[in-house]
């Protein structure tokens, strides 16, 4: 019989397995990732495999695990689960894709400084103004200029003006202004941020907001906020007003310890 042992709770490691019958030994090492090394008495195999995200994994870490993606349409089925259960969670009905994601986007340069229409996917991304556009970046990026895309960033990411956008960052996401434009230029639907990591905004208007640290946030009006910490150093009951405030309990929206 293959006996196996798992080690839970370590600091980087989620679990460590090994399994021996009379031909073979393998170690297993789990991390975000899984690595294994198989040894038989004649070879070593050494095998790496990224984890894949599970259905009960919160949608800010899924849709990270997006960003190597080559294609625009394959953020498609969890861009629509995580929007399907904001609506839920929100009651709002003007909720809906920046972009329509059964359109297979062209890849553009990410040097580029103006994007329309395209998919863009590198490392350190510096847009001027970026419109109906995918942009997956895996190092520190900035954006001027946002209007109904979708931007997914794993380092820090700063972006000055945002209209009608899905924006998920890992390590911490600077705004000034969200969703500010007068009303007859303003897209049919709200602007979400998501944000693993540290969030400041200077001014939204009827966005929606799920960061579960400790945030600046000011100049709210009509925003929604999910499972969001909040320090304000100015008016913090006006704000707090202004706004709604909504606990998730689902894991599907990560929540702060």
């Amino acid at each position: 019989m293959p006996k196996l042992i798992t080690i839970l709770g370590c600091l980087l490691v989620s679990s460590i397995a090994t399994a021996q019958d009379a031909n073979e030994l393998r170690i297993s090492v789990k991390f975000d990732f899984e690595l294994s090394v198989a040894l038989t008495p004649r070879s070593v195999e050494l095998n790496h495999r990224r984890s894949e995200p599970t259905a009960n994994t919160d949608f800010i870490t899924r849709l990270l695990q997006l960003a190597d993606s080559q294609k625009s349409t394959s953020l498609r089925p969890t861009v629509d689960e995580l929007l399907a259960h904001i609506r839920r969670v929100t009651k709002r009905s003007d909720i809906a894709s920046p972009i329509d994601l059964d359109v297979e986007l062209e890849t553009a340069d990410w040097g580029y400084p103006h994007v329309r229409s395209a998919f863009v996917n590198g490392i350190s991304v510096h847009i001027a103004s970026v419109e109906n556009s995918v942009i997956l970046a895996s190092g520190r990026s900035s954006v001027s200029h946002a209007r109904s895309s979708i931007i997914i960033a794993r380092g820090d990411l700063k972006i000055d003006n945002c209209h009608g956008c899905l924006i998920v960052a890992e390590e911490s996401l600077r705004m000034s202004h969200v969703d500010i434009t007068p009303r007859e230029n303003k897209p049919n639907r709200p602007s979400i941020l998501l944000c693993g990591g540290e969030l400041k905004v200077s001014h939204a208007h009827e966005c929606i907001i799920c960061a579960p640290k400790t945030n600046e946030l000011d100049g709210l009006r009509g925003v929604t906020l999910i499972n969001t910490g909040y320090s304000i150093s100015n008016d913090i009951g006006t704000t707090a007003q202004r706004s709604t405030i909504i606990a998730d309990d689902s894991g599907l929206l990560p929540r702060s310890n």
